[in-house]
């Protein structure tokens, strides 16, 4: 845990409810164009110049390799100009996956991409007027990354966001390989600012996917990989040092799970944090995790449920996103299904302690204009609803992002109707992991999300005083609401370091 920095904003705030979703709850799908031809690969959504709106980054496989979609939404509107502004990057050819992360510590979202051999990071120079990228900065990979797959955390605890990724050699044995950041000075990027990789054999059959979290509650992010019908699960052993020790030499198997693309989120609200896969023909699985601190094994994870996508078979479900669509506190799950030209939306229900076959609701499918392969989701016209996102392939008009904007009713307001806080104090800053917030008026209630929109906490309080943990929170940006008693709101921005 390291430096935390508040900067006062305002944002349309989101009063919770007993939320529904339904056919309706989205709009038809608006469209914007990539590059002709360029066969995107993934999207990934964020705020790139520092004016509160997620900006929408896109990789294509055959074309200039990234574009960035900036942000011009007005409150809760959103047309065919909201994206119209498109640059375009290069990066290394054939770029399959896009990531956002503060790489070199100046609290602006850099930009990540894996390639067919290459891994790209471009660090983010924008300003609030204009988007703009630095000199392309070129990481090893082995002898060809895994075009589709990459992974950001910090994954040795120094408070820095690492690389983490995939590949497969001639041969067919397969890795996942971590990059670390040895970033010294705030907003500088340099070949000297990544460490050598370190590679892990994962095993002798294609490894497909990858994902990070902290399965057994020890405050270190663990690696999660598909390979063909096995999941493997690597605790994390480091101390302070990424090295060929620092993952478990036998890694825990959930077998029978042929992923396209793996999410690590706590599905049930019970503190722990579950796996979530996209797989085979038309299957989404869940697995609840029920591991304790410092142990991970394969009996401490309960039985699959398993959610039929489209009983006719032929789903081909990829990429997933997960997030809050309907505003009741609890995440729910998006899939891109290539099969079928869908987005398929299931509303999370489930019950603490509990993950079974009836804790989502059935899929709602949102009609794509052609196959869909990549997903994102935030609230990307600052109506306080969680919007998504889903990158299509060439469909004879050129290849698109669609965006769905949420358009679920009764359950948001506007900050124009609420009174901010006055006298508000957070400290201390920088923080080790403590943070105390103080008032005069009685604080009713702490909610932080992510700058997409997941929460990662909240808690109803009736004090002017409080102090919070944040000791287990990712690096990254976050956005803290408080809450009082006489119904005033403030939202600050909050960077973990």
């Amino acid at each position: 845990m390291g430096k935390i920095f508040f900067t006062s904003i305002f944002a349309l705030l989101a009063l919770y409810g007993n939320g529904q979703i339904t056919s309706s709850t989205f709009l038809p799908h608006l469209d914007f164009k990539t590059p002709k031809n360029g066969g995107p690969e993934a999207a990934a959504v964020g705020d790139l110049n520092g004016d509160n709106k997620p900006e929408i980054a896109v990789v294509d496989f055959n074309g200039v390799g990234l574009s960035i979609f900036k942000n011009s939404c007005k409150s809760g509107k959103m047309d065919s100009t909201s994206f119209a502004l498109r640059q375009d990057f290069t990066v290394a050819p054939n770029a399959g996956m896009v990531r956002l992360a503060d790489m070199d510590g100046d609290l602006k979202l850099d930009v990540v991409v894996a390639s067919y051999d290459q891994i790209t990071v471009l660090r983010n120079i924008s300003t609030t007027d204009s988007i703009m990228l630095d000199t392309p900065l070129y990481l090893d990979a082995i002898i060809y990354a895994n075009d589709y797959e990459l992974a950001l955390d910090d994954m040795d605890g120094d408070n820095k966001t690492d690389i983490i990724f995939l590949a497969n050699t001639i041969g067919n044995t397969s890795y996942f390989s971590i990059i670390t950041n040895n970033i010294q000075n705030p907003g500088s990027l340099s070949s000297a600012s990544f460490n050598a990789r370190v590679d892990y054999v994962a095993g002798a059959s294609f490894i497909q996917t990858v994902s990070t979290g902290d399965i057994d509650g020890d405050g270190k992010s663990d690696v999660i990989v598909s390979l063909q019908d096995t999941a493997l699960i690597y605790r994390n052993l480091s101390t302070g040092v990424i090295n060929t020790n620092s993952f478990n030499t036998s890694p825990d198997t959930l077998l029978h799970i042929d992923a396209d693309d793996i999410a690590v989120q706590d599905i049930d609200k019970d503190g722990k944090k579950d796996l979530i896969f996209s797989e085979g023909q038309t299957w989404l699985t869940l697995v609840r995790n029920n591991n304790n601190p410092g142990d991970i094994n394969n009996n401490n994870f309960d039985s699959y449920a398993k959610f039929n996508l489209n009983p006719g078979g032929g789903t081909n479900p990829q990429r997933l996103t997960i997030n809050d669509f309907d505003g009741d506190n609890k995440v729910d799950i998006a899939v891109a299904n290539v099969g079928i030209s869908s987005v398929s939306v299931l509303r999370n229900v489930s019950t603490p302690g509990s993950l079974t076959t009836s804790s989502l609701n059935d899929p709602v499918n949102l009609t794509t204009p052609d196959s869909p392969n990549g997903m994102a989701s935030a609230d990307l016209d600052g109506d306080g609803k969680i919007d998504i996102v889903s990158v299509d392939g060439n469909n004879g008009i050129g290849s698109l992002i669609s965006i769905f904007q949420n358009n679920i009713s009764g359950l948001y307001t506007s900050v124009s109707s609420i009174t901010p806080l006055t006298d508000l104090n957070i400290y201390p800053n920088p923080s080790s992991g403590l943070i105390n917030i103080q008032a005069v008026n009685t604080i009713s209630k702490v909610t932080i999300s992510t700058v997409t929109g997941v929460q990662q906490f909240s808690n109803t309080y009736n004090s002017s005083s409080i102090t919070i943990n944040l000791a287990d929170f990712n690096k990254g940006l976050y956005m803290v609401e408080i809450s009082s008693a006489d119904g005033s709101r403030s939202v600050s921005k909050l960077s973990v370091e």
